[in-house]
């Protein structure tokens, strides 16, 4: 199909696995990866993680010999970020939800109404990721604020030793009728 990760791209040499999970904090459990402050773009302490991603690249994605490309990378944070948007448009539903008994709103973030794109994603690489090699990507959501929608990124070893880059972004939630 024409989805990139889901689609063109996945396959055998290519993005041989791409599974995402939601993050579900359970009670009495400790906040997870205390590695996120220890990286330069993950400093605040208020953040979330909301997704994960268990993937591995094949032998056919890359840019320098060995070497995933930056490109390919810089598309599984986006895809990561994206299903993280997912998964907090999905809280916020589960939250209006309950909270519609007691209150009439207008509400001009209304998830029914609208798709979020990104704006920016910055990526700082930190190790090269080779090809062949399985990983770990964590979404953060940072912060909200209107129809901004801040979101950190990780991607490490599958044992969290070593982190091979992290990224911001912005996305933005934008009317169905104005796409």
């Amino acid at each position: 199909d024409s989805h990139a990760v889901f689609g063109a791209l996945l396959g055998e040499g290519l993005i041989e696995r791409y599974n995402v999970y939601r993050r579900v904090n359970l009670e009495n459990e400790p906040q997870h990866h205390q590695r996120q402050q220890q990286s330069s773009l993950m400093s605040s302490s208020s953040k979330r993680e909301l997704t994960v991603v268990d993937l591995k690249l094949g032998n056919r994605l890359n840019g320098h010999a060995g070497i995933a490309h930056g490109g390919i990378i810089s598309l599984l944070f986006d895809e990561a970020m994206g299903w993280a948007s997912v998964c907090l448009r999905e809280e916020e539903k589960d939250s209006s939800s309950s909270t519609a008994n007691t209150a009439t709103t207008t509400n001009n973030n209304n998830t029914t109404d609208n798709a979020v794109v990104t704006a920016n994603l910055t990526i700082d690489f930190r190790a090269p990721f080779f090809e062949g090699s399985e990983g770990v990507v964590r979404v953060y959501h940072d912060e909200t604020k209107g129809r901004k929608i801040y979101f950190s990124a990780t991607l490490e070893s599958l044992d969290g030793k070593v982190v091979f880059a992290e990224a911001k972004s912005l996305f933005i939630r934008v009317r169905l009728d104005r796409l």
